[in-house]
């Protein structure tokens, strides 16, 4: 059973060793291989959360694939995780640490969703005023919807806030201002 408080703290505690070793930007990198890694080679995580497979051969298979890949400091952690068997939740503890490593540097974590991908010159527009509205830097995680018909949602992590500029939005609101209308 997942705990919903754990990738938070696990990230945090992350980042507290990673800040000590002064190894952040070198465990971030690491972190994000680890990720890609386990998403195309899905077999990594499930094998990790397997409990039949003892702890020591789990360490094992982790030091045989990323020892000579990853900064010693995510390695330790992930057999920390292997001991405390919270590998199911790996990839949330890794965004979780990468957006309190933002957050204490004042960057703001957005993700805009639009149907299709935007043109780099919207992509600036659109980095230049989130950042008028968030007060500071954003680091922006760009989503493709297939789900929307057109327009954009923005979410801010940081704040709740979210922004729906979505044409199911507009078409919707639309719809309940045509439903209010008296016809005599």
């Amino acid at each position: 059973m997942k705990e919903p408080n754990a990738p938070p703290r696990y990230g945090e505690a992350l980042l507290d060793v990673a800040e000590k070793q002064r190894a952040v930007p070198e465990v971030i990198e690491s972190a994000r291989l680890v990720a890609e890694v386990s998403r195309v080679q899905p077999r990594i995580l499930a094998f990790l959360s397997v409990p039949q497979v003892t702890r020591v051969r789990k360490k094992e298979m982790l030091h045989r694939v990323f020892e000579a890949r990853i900064h010693p400091v995510l390695l330790d952690f992930l057999c920390l995780l292997v001991d405390r068997q919270r590998t199911d939740s790996l990839l949330e503890i890794f965004n979780a640490f990468e957006d309190l490593w933002d957050r204490r540097r004042g960057i703001h974590p957005v993700e805009v969703r639009t149907a299709v991908p935007l043109a780099e010159d919207l992509k600036a527009r659109m980095i230049e005023k989130l950042e008028v509205l968030c007060g500071g830097r954003v680091r922006i995680h760009w989503v493709v919807d297939s789900s929307l018909i057109g327009g954009v949602v923005v979410l801010v992590g940081d704040t709740g806030t979210d922004i729906d500029g979505s044409l199911r939005r507009q078409i919707g609101q639309l719809r309940e201002k045509l439903l209010q209308v008296k016809v005599y």
